[in-house]
């Protein structure tokens, strides 16, 4: 592959800074030319380790101490030079040694698109727990609203390609039913598909505008992200409830208001999940046929998980409404 892009890695960190070496160091071994790679951390915690850890790895900072992702996101577009931006969250890594020339053959080989993604990628530690996550590419809720939506392992399922090539597949997505796409898993844009700017309120608004200016996004699945999983029932349920109780509106994803629910179809489901969990035996059929379509029975961890967190998010609703009726 000829004509190699520049790339910038915008490397988000929303808690602390303790993955970032871990994250960093997957950059830096990777087999692609050293001079035309970079990267950015964009620290939203102000630690004072973060700068220390960026400056080991001859990272720069934007947006330090900055909370809103949407804002370091601009920060970090607006701060680089280079043709394509991949944006990754400090508790990421790059699953592969060529990760990089895998993501950028898209856009060098069809100048028309304007984005790409891939998928999860298991990582040797992981337990069933975390690997069940990890195939289903988020959690019980994200899937039952979004389907094979929600996963770019059955984004083929869902959507129809409009080209391919070697290892990737493109793709111009509808702007009423965009697939589920997690911007700090590894985004890659070019920066002059966004020259104009980004408009909207959510950490998606780089992919949405992509979307409803009719770009061609590619999906290159076997580069693949690691991701740290929560691996237990248990610390998923306690990380579901503080995802539930951290805003006013609960999780950003469920929001009316979101850009990914324009269609009648998904707002519906938001709704259903409860109803769906409460059955109890729906969950468990899921979980029996994800075990046997990713012939893996850590898939039969659905039934539990779907089961716990439609009785989180009922509580929760039923908590806002006693709240509100007062």
């Amino acid at each position: 592959m000829e004509n190699l892009p520049s790339v910038t890695f915008l490397v988000l960190v929303e808690r602390d800074s303790d993955s970032l070496v871990g994250c960093l160091e997957t950059i830096a071994l990777q087999e692609y030319p050293e001079q035309l790679v970079d990267a950015i951390v964009a620290d939203g915690t102000g630690d004072k380790e973060t700068s220390e850890t960026a400056r080991r790895f001859n990272a720069s900072v934007a947006g330090f101490g900055v909370k809103d992702a949407l804002d370091r996101i601009k920060l970090g577009l607006g701060s680089s030079r280079k043709e394509i931006v991949f944006v990754i969250g400090a508790d990421c890594g790059l699953a592969r040694t060529d990760w990089i020339r895998l993501m950028v053959r898209p856009f060098v080989e069809r100048p028309e698109v304007a984005g790409v993604f891939t998928q999860m990628a298991e990582m040797p530690t992981d337990g069933s727990f975390a690997r069940y996550l990890c195939r289903l590419n988020g959690d019980p809720f994200l899937w039952f609203v979004h389907g094979d939506g929600a996963n770019p392992r059955r984004c083929h399922v869902a959507y129809a390609a409009a080209g391919s090539g070697e290892g990737y597949s493109m793709h111009i997505f509808p702007s009423r039913h965009p697939p589920l796409i997690r911007v700090d898993h590894g985004v890659g844009i070019r920066r002059s598909a966004i020259s104009g700017g980004i408009g909207g309120d959510e950490p998606v608004a780089p992919l949405i505008r992509l979307v409803e200016s009719g770009q061609p996004l590619a999906i290159v699945p076997e580069a693949g992200i690691h991701h740290q999983n929560v691996d237990g029932i248990w610390p998923f349920i306690k990380d579901c409830w503080a995802r539930l109780t951290v805003t006013p509106e609960g999780w950003p994803v469920c929001s009316e208001q979101h850009p990914l629910h324009k269609s009648l179809w998904r707002r519906a489901r938001r709704y259903l999940f409860e109803l769906y969990g409460l059955t109890i035996i729906m969950p468990v059929l899921d979980g029996i046929w994800l075990s046997l379509m990713e012939k893996s029975t850590c898939m039969l961890w659905h039934g539990p998980a779907a089961i716990a967190m439609s009785w989180l998010v009922l509580v929760e609703r039923a908590k806002r409404l006693s709240a509100g009726a007062k």
